[in-house]
């Protein structure tokens, strides 16, 4: 899962979002007589399709512009907003698992700790180990669930 997601991470962001390419043959005077004015970019000189947008942070008009990604570095648009979405979905589908498997890990040690002796001294017993792993578990737990949570919105919103 975790090559997938980086997989998907290197595509959406290496994939074109769909700029909007000036043309060559008119000029911007030109299209500037023929068409309304909110369907030109006067920064790009463009003609910009329906639900085309400027992106401020990369200077360039998108088609079908949804958000300038941070994680990505691109804007998100027609080009790669599928891959923009299978990367979301990875990413909840790996952090998922790492939750289930830190929940399975510390049930599993929580049983396993009940079966030892109560006495520990903390140079040589196993269960001082145990304790520190234990805890290092729910760290990466918390950590885990603290990103799950706003990825989860993010799909949400992205559907």
């Amino acid at each position: 899962m975790f090559v997938i997601t980086n997989l998907l991470f290197i595509i959406a962001a290496r994939k074109d979002p769909g700029y909007v390419q000036k043309s060559n043959s008119v000029s911007f005077v030109k299209l500037n007589q023929y068409f309304n004015t909110e369907f030109l970019c006067p920064t790009c000189e463009v003609l910009r399709p329906n639900g085309a947008k400027h992106c401020s942070i990369c200077n360039k008009c998108v088609d079908r512009y949804d958000h300038h990604c941070q994680w990505l570095n691109t804007c998100i648009g027609i080009g790669n907003h599928t891959y923009f979405y299978l990367y979301l979905v990875s990413i909840w589908v790996y952090l998922i698992l790492v939750n289930f498997t830190c929940i399975y890990d510390i049930n599993l040690q929580v049983s396993d700790l009940s079966l030892r002796s109560a006495t520990f001294t903390w140079i040589s017993s196993p269960l001082a180990g145990q304790i520190v792993y234990d805890i290092s578990i729910c760290l990466v737990l918390v950590i885990s669930v603290f990103f799950t949570l706003p990825v989860s919105l993010l799909l949400l919103v992205q559907t």
